[in-house]
């Protein structure tokens, strides 16, 4: 009975296979063969994806045979399909079970390192750096400590704790065995950007560029490059053409894809900006919109509104912003700096009231907090320019009024005397 459903399992005829096995197991409930019937039933529901019949099989041989042969791949199978039902925390429960029944066995600490990793790939984060951590001071001298160092560095990276996952990550290069170096050099470079460790980040990534192994991590650090260098001339325009620089690199070279391109294109226009090379700004600016239908076309489109109302081209900047409107109302956060520039547009047309009205139309129907909580200050500002303005005009009125009470009390002399 066993060898018939084993063949229909390998002619991969699950259906008949579970029949068969389901058979011997119900007819032969004392047999010596039931943990391989349900080890096999096992894969074979798990090969028609029926995760769950699977995991019953794969527990009921850990609780009834934990010290039999197939109780190893048992486990193995209860953790494959915990990673598909998201059963992680039940699979943890039974290998402590299998740890205790099976204290010699060599595996287990394959087992566990697969099962902790299994909870970063399930992004259950926490409960992946506490298990990684075990694993670690449990195991010291497996093959697999670097590597699990460095997915309790991800774990924190992923879990936005990002100075302990900092913290981590140098551990790992100031060690020095894993063998993936360039990834842990590009998350510091990352995470020191985002701290605002602008001069870090730049060190880290000519690191990554040093080493880079392919086009895509050549592209990580030509990117990381440029908007580092751009964000630190905001203290330092000097380094300006350090923007140039890396963003030729990527267009010529580590053109990885065509949104690398877009946004090389970008930084080149706001390095120009910066510049006050508005000719060339407005050209790359130009070259953005045209090519990207992403979020650099978005802000580029901005970038060209906002050019011309640094020339006081008001009405010329309202219909740019409306264009962005119509081609890139999907990305909330420009359409919200579109409608800001907006405002300011008709404040410079010496419109108040339309100015007031798109600020309180964004603090209405922007989703986005930042650009919710500028229109709110943009229009306190505003309030206030018009509160010392009536007060300027009554003030004006009041002086105009008693200067005609004067003129009138007392007449100019137009005599010669």
């Amino acid at each position: 009975m066993l060898q018939k459903a084993q063949l229909s399992f390998e002619q991969g005829n699950y259906d008949a296979a579970i029949a068969g096995f389901s058979q011997l197991l119900k007819t032969y409930t004392q047999s010596n063969l039931i943990p391989y019937a349900l080890l096999r039933r096992a894969l074979a529901y798990s090969n028609k994806k029926e995760y769950q019949a699977a995991s019953r099989d794969y527990k009921k041989i850990l609780d009834d045979y934990g010290t039999h042969k197939t109780a190893n791949s048992a486990l193995l199978g209860l953790q494959e399909v915990s990673s598909q039902t998201g059963g992680s925390g039940e699979f943890s429960a039974y290998l402590a079970k299998y740890k205790e029944a099976n204290p010699e066995n060599e595996n287990v600490a394959n087992i566990e390192y697969e099962a902790a990793k299994n909870l970063y790939f399930s992004q259950d984060y926490d409960a992946a750096i506490e298990r990684l951590n075990d694993f670690i001071n449990n195991y010291p001298g497996s093959a697999s400590v670097d590597e699990a160092r460095y997915y309790i560095g991800e774990s924190y990276y992923r879990a936005n704790r990002g100075e302990q996952a900092l913290k981590v990550f140098y551990e790992i290069e100031a060690n020095g065995k894993y063998p993936r170096m360039t990834r842990v050099i590009q998350r510091i470079a990352e995470l020191e950007q985002t701290n605002g460790s602008l001069p870090n980040a730049i060190t880290y990534f000519q690191k990554l560029a040093n080493q880079a192994r392919n086009k895509k991590e050549q592209y990580a650090a030509w990117s990381g490059l440029m908007s580092a260098y751009y964000n630190l001339s905001k203290s330092n325009r000097t380094v300006l053409d350090s923007v140039d620089k890396y963003a030729n690199l990527i267009i010529e070279r580590a053109n990885v894809s065509a949104n690398a391109v877009n946004q090389a294109l970008l930084y080149r226009g706001k390095a120009a900006y910066e510049q006050d090379d508005l000719a060339q700004a407005r050209e790359q600016f130009t070259r953005t919109v045209a090519a990207a239908k992403d979020e650099n076309g978005a802000e580029a489109q901005y970038m060209l509104a906002k050019i011309l109302y640094d020339e006081g081209k008001y009405n010329e900047s309202i219909e740019a912003l409306y264009e962005l409107n119509k081609n890139f109302s999907i990305y909330e956060y420009w359409l919200g700096q579109s409608f800001l520039l907006v405002a300011d547009n008709y404040i410079g047309l010496d419109e108040t009231f339309q100015a007031e009205a798109t600020l309180n139309s964004v603090i209405e129907n922007s989703p986005v907090e930042e650009i919710v909580t500028e229109a709110k200050r943009r229009l306190n500002t505003l309030n206030d320019l018009e509160r010392e303005r009536e007060l300027e005009r009554k003030e004006a009125a009041a002086d105009s009024a008693e200067q005609a009470i004067e003129e009138e009390i007392i007449p100019a002399d137009t005599t010669a005397n």
